[in-house]
Parts: C-alpha cells; sequence; structure tokens
C-alpha cells in the first residue's frame, strides 16, 4: 500500500522566489526517486503564498528518505525557511481500495 498524503502550507510573501527554485529543484529529485510515486506541488487560485503538495511514495521509509536524503534534505531545508508562522498541515490519505482488503 502506497503512503501518501497532502501537505498545506503558506510562505513569506518576500521568499516566494526561493521557494519556487526549491519547487523546481524538488522536482527533478522527485522525478528520479525510485521510492516516489508520484510528487505534485499546487498553489491555490486565491492566494498565491498558499500551496498544497501532493506526495505519494512506495511505502514510510521512502518519505523518510525524500525528506532527509543527502540531496532532497537540504532542498526540504530550503523550503522550511520560507514557510510563514503559519506552518503546515498533513493529512494522510489511505486508497479505499485498501480497505476493502481483508486481513
Amino acid at each position: 500500500m502506497s503512503y501518501t498524503y497532502i501537505a498545506r502550507l503558506h510562505i513569506k510573501p518576500e521568499m516566494e522566489a526561493s521557494f519556487r527554485q526549491a519547487i523546481a529543484d524538488m522536482m527533478e529529485v522527485a522525478r528520479d526517486d525510485p521510492g516516489t510515486l508520484d510528487y505534485q506541488v499546487f498553489t491555490l487560485a486565491d492566494d498565491p503564498y498558499s500551496y498544497v503538495f501532493y506526495e505519494s511514495y512506495v511505502d514510510a521509509d521512502a518519505d523518510e528518505r525524500h525528506r532527509t536524503g543527502p540531496v532532497s534534505g537540504p532542498i526540504v531545508a530550503r523550503m522550511v525557511e520560507c514557510i510563514d508562522d503559519r506552518g503546515f498541515a498533513q493529512e494522510f490519505w489511505t486508497p479505499v481500495a485498501a480497505l476493502d482488503k481483508k486481513p
């Protein structure tokens, strides 16, 4: 079963260029990461400083490697520097098909 979630955050307006560059860098890393199933980033139409990340990995360990790896970890750190005081929130998702499986 995949390890999937969305993360919602709001950035400091003055950090927009840095944040967008970090996103571009992370998209490159995620594309070549065998543990990453999907990695997409959206901004809200009515608030250009609010972002939603849709992330899906083969398992929780792959997510951990994504957040802390030698290439991706510094990019995550750059992103975190851009987040404003509201912080971020995550919503973890379970595929409906996984709920239908009997143990």
